[in-house]
């Protein structure tokens, strides 16, 4: 059965910063009754059949746009690697319960996590 877009809570999730940044599953074992999330390439989102799960996390490039399906889950993790991959910092994220549909990374993250990004763009990366 395919949700309808309400069912669904599909976002447009912008990454407006200057770093790639990821988007974590939920865990299935912290949230068993919740759908996990799915997402969609594409910002014009029109068939919810196109919707895809994803098992650790989706990658949004800087400048990027995807569709993010929340379900009934109300908030979010975003992840910060440095340019090898490793671990910097996370910050968790709450779903706007209305409202325009958009999210945009860079005006809803902290100071500082934006902070590290500017920090790791300066190839200074050690917490």
């Amino acid at each position: 059965i395919v949700p309808s877009m309400d069912q669904a809570n599909v976002f447009k999730v912008y990454n407006n910063t200057k770093k790639d940044l990821d988007i974590i599953q939920v865990k299935k074992s912290d949230f068993p009754f919740t759908p996990l999330f799915q997402y969609l390439d594409d910002e014009n989102i029109s068939n919810l059949s196109n919707l895809k799960e994803f098992e650790e996390c989706v990658t949004i490039p800087v400048e990027k746009t995807i569709s993010i399906a929340f379900f009934n889950n109300e908030k979010f993790e975003v992840e910060l690697r440095d340019s090898s991959g490793a671990f910097c910092t996370s910050e968790w994220v709450i779903v706007p319960s209305r409202g325009v549909k958009m999210i945009k990374l860079g005006l809803i993250l902290s100071a500082v996590f934006l902070d590290k990004i500017d920090y790791l763009l300066n190839d200074q990366c050690s917490d």
